[in-house]
């Protein structure tokens, strides 16, 4: 995979090695908006002389060793896509075991980086020799979980990585330093993350959006693209995929616990289909080409999550980023989708009046 070269993502390799030549044991925060690569940061992290020299430097290995924790196994199928496979390999914890002790069965690398990937409920005995301990999208799982790991993992250097350091429970987080390369308006001033067209659908309805869904589908279809549409619960997504499919003769998939997650989006970003549904299990750290339009059929809780759904479109690979999102008149609950991308590029408000939409400039 070639990768090309982007200063602010070098910039943060460099910045994050910094701290652990301050502090072996350093726990550093990535934070970079999501859409500017934070996979290839760590790509060209973990492929980093340099850092091999700082987290070995006491050590008699020339191979680096590094744990690569996650909450999907999309991620770790990304992150095994991104690697540079030349010097990246897997390996385990229990070969690494088998070469400490010197024994025949052991695997020896020739590689300059092992990785073992782990999902968060995977243990790490504390007498393992492992130089690097990485958390993809370690604002996501629960804090106490996080914490008991940065607590129980204390001597091994740890880098998390996010787009979204406030957590919606509130809780911090332990990390000695916070990288921050870019922000999201520096991103979108620079051209690495897509400026968002926003359509804001006047929505009165307390829960169910399906109804008014399916009518802003039937009459706006031909502005939308490659979607991801977000709904309430797995009824809604069977009901809204077959509307797609059968009354509109588009083709739509639903994603729900029971999917192979990486067959369903390779297909989408292939454009095998144009719409897929789902709950909440798309709605971060999934990097999925093509996307051009997010549709917010539910309530969303909190500017957090509203950054991460956005997230999902914000990627310069096709330079379009469409959202259609619900707010109800009558209610005060309603987020501010200007706070999380900023000035829009252009945004819509439309109503219903007597049967019909009625598209005007938001102003």
């Amino acid at each position: 995979m070639l990768v090309r070269e982007i200063p602010f993502q070098t910039k943060a390799v460099e910045d994050i090695i910094d701290k652990y030549e301050l502090n072996p044991f350093a726990r550093v925060m990535l934070v970079s908006p999501t859409g500017t690569g934070k996979t290839i940061i760590a790509r060209k992290f973990i492929a980093s002389d340099r850092l091999r020299e700082v987290l070995l430097k006491d050590k008699n290995r020339t191979t680096l060793r590094i744990i690569y924790k996650c909450h999907i196994n999309r991620l770790i199928t990304q992150a095994k896509r991104r690697f540079d496979t030349s010097i990246v390999t897997e390996s385990t914890l229990e070969n690494w075991k088998l070469q400490d002790a010197n024994h025949p069965d052991a695997v020896e690398s020739t590689f300059k980086v092992e990785i073992c990937y782990q999902m968060y409920s995977d243990k790490i005995d504390e007498d393992s020799d492992i130089d690097l301990i990485i958390y993809d999208e370690c604002h996501h799982e629960a804090c106490n979980t996080i914490q008991e790991f940065l607590g129980t993992a204390g001597k091994f250097p740890s880098l998390g990585m996010t787009a979204t350091p406030d957590r919606n429970d509130n809780c911090l987080i332990k990390f000695d330093y916070i990288v921050e390369p870019i922000t999201r308006t520096q991103a979108v001033n620079q051209g690495y993350i897509c400026q968002t067209d926003i359509n804001t659908i006047v929505d009165t309805s307390s829960k169910d959006k399906v109804k008014l869904l399916k009518e802003i589908l039937a009459h706006f279809h031909h502005e939308i693209k490659q979607t991801m549409i977000f709904v309430r619960t797995k009824k809604e997504i069977a009901e809204v995929v077959s509307y797609i499919n059968n009354d509109l003769g588009l083709l739509a998939r639903g994603c729900d616990d029971d999917d192979d997650i990486d067959v369903l989006l390779d297909d989408f970003g292939a454009g095998e289909y144009q719409f897929i549904v789902s709950c909440r299990k798309l709605g971060e750290g999934i990097d999925v080409p093509g996307v051009t339009d997010v549709i917010f059929a539910r309530n969303i809780g909190s500017l957090i999550d509203l950054n991460q759904y956005i997230g999902r479109a914000a990627r310069t690979d096709v330079m379009e980023c469409r959202v259609w999102e619900f707010v109800n008149a009558l209610s005060s609950t309603n987020l501010d989708t200007t706070e999380v991308v900023g000035l829009p590029q252009s945004h819509r408000l439309i109503s219903k009046m007597n049967g019909q939409f009625v598209v005007r400039d938001f102003m």
